[in-house]
């Protein structure tokens, strides 16, 4: 995201070197910013229901890897916590 944001600021000294319209700066960097915000939720998304698939072939898996996920965490905390209890020696 820092990487992004850098970009952004150099293709702005860079346009606003060449071209002294305010309007265009503003609407290239607002264009380009929509298209990351939609990459990234879209790659965010692809990712969630890809772990969510490998997640669901086994009960290891399943606690380990969906723990990530923000909208799961209580499910994943339970099976580890389940899972814990029947193969950890306490």
């Amino acid at each position: 995201m820092i990487v992004v944001v850098r970009n952004c600021v150099i293709e702005y000294t860079i346009i606003s070197q060449t071209l002294n319209s305010d309007f265009y700066i503003k609407f290239v960097i607002f264009v380009k910013s929509l298209f990351l915000l939609f990459f990234y939720i879209t790659f965010y998304i692809f990712l969630h229901e890809l772990l969510s698939i490998i997640a669901a072939s086994t009960s290891l898996w399943t606690g380990a890897i969906s723990f990530f996920s923000i909208d799961s965490m209580s499910r994943s905390a339970a099976i580890l916590a389940t899972w814990a209890k029947k193969h950890l020696p306490l």
